[in-house]
């Protein structure tokens, strides 16, 4: 919200977005720019008690860096803001008797557009190219739950029209579930299916259902999944012991609420194979994506996972006669399949597999391939 608004996503095709970010940082110079003013004239002050000072400016400045994360799990960003200021306006009215009147005006209406600011609604309009503007517009959405967090504010949004996306057999006769879009920071990161629904069996009818034919017992790792569809259909199978990484800690604990019988651990993957001991039957990789690697925007959701040596350390802990599956959206012209087949074949060359083209499966659907 506000009178300015920036935003990054539209830059490549309109570098007129580079005004307001312009405009922002400008801004953002006049406080920065007070502070150290301030600073310097308390260090010209009392220039013997200068290194005493400075230790404890920096020593100031590192615990607002500890508590920042703290403050980020109970207020909204837009409020959050709000905390520096008032710190300031406080600084301000301890020194108000030694100040002069037009210091102590100046510090009286600092605390009073604090207060204003704190008391005013408030609310951060994501970008209209981010999931949740998009969802927002479908009739009769609004977003059910906003939980502030150090790892990105998480969302909930719900609505009539938003449904289980997944590339289904033409076999399958019932409507599609209803689902709930989790979404961290403006993007979907998750989809949460209402019940009642029968995830078994929808999961039976899309080309990941023939896997739990076609592995051994065992372990079974579920890499940041964008539904929960296939949490619930692994752990309603007996034989495998379903673990579950996931990116947020939000998304976590209803999950967990969900599934009692998965064991979730909030990391990413890369890293999840870093410092797990074992091996699993199955490693079902996250959805890369559109651009599989992380040009331009895409660093804002890097996944180190598809890469050649990401691919080739998955691969290396998979029981023997296991399965590393992955699912892509088919894109036209055809660029994230022949990407990421390339990058497995890499990866497979890695692990000393000999012609890994002979190791690779793909099923294709109408708009998916596995």
């Amino acid at each position: 919200g506000g009178l300015l608004r920036v935003d990054l996503y539209p830059a490549l095709a309109d570098p007129g977005a580079y005004v307001g970010l312009l405009v922002t940082e400008l801004l953002l110079i006049i406080p920065f720019t007070c502070g150290a003013l301030v600073i310097a004239a308390i260090l010209l002050r009392r220039p013997d008690h200068a290194g005493r000072t400075y230790a404890l400016n920096l020593s100031a400045s590192a615990l607002g860096g500890l508590c920042s994360p703290l403050l980020l799990n109970v207020l909204e960003p837009d409020r959050a803001l709000l905390i520096p200021t008032a710190m300031a306006g406080l600084g301000g009215l301890v020194m108000m008797g030694r100040s002069t009147l037009s210091g102590r005006r100046i510090t009286l209406l600092l605390l009073g557009l604090t207060g204003l600011a704190a008391v005013l609604p408030t609310g951060i309009r994501p970008s209209s190219h981010k999931d949740l503007a998009r969802m927002q517009m479908l009739p009769d959405a609004h977003v059910s739950s906003s939980v502030p967090n150090a790892h990105g504010v998480f969302q909930v949004v719900e609505a009539p029209g938003l449904r289980l996306n997944v590339a289904l057999s033409l076999d399958y006769p019932d409507p599609l579930p209803r689902i709930q879009a989790a979404c961290v920071n403006g993007d979907a990161v998750h989809a949460l299916i209402v019940p009642p629904c029968e995830p078994a069996r929808i999961y039976a009818q899309t080309p990941e259902g023939i896997l739990p034919a076609l592995i051994p017992p065992g372990p079974v790792w579920l890499f940041d999944p964008e539904t929960s569809l296939p949490i619930a259909a692994w752990s309603r199978l007996d034989p495998f012991r379903v673990t579950t990484t996931v990116g947020h800690p939000r998304l976590k604990q209803l999950l967990s609420r969900e599934f009692v019988e998965v064991a979730f651990t909030q990391t990413r993957p890369r890293a999840f194979l870093q410092t797990v001991s074992g091996s699993a039957s199955l490693i079902r990789l996250p959805s890369p994506g559109p651009y599989v690697g992380s040009p331009g925007l895409g660093v804002l959701n890097e996944q180190p996972l598809f890469t050649s040596e990401g691919l080739a350390a998955a691969h290396d802990r998979l029981h023997p006669g296991g399965i590393l599956v992955v699912t892509v959206a088919i894109d036209h012209p055809l660029r994230i399949a022949p990407r990421l087949l390339q990058t497995l074949k890499s990866g497979l060359s890695r692990t000393g597999t000999e012609q890994p083209e002979t190791s690779v499966v793909a099923l294709q659907s109408w708009s998916t391939l596995t």
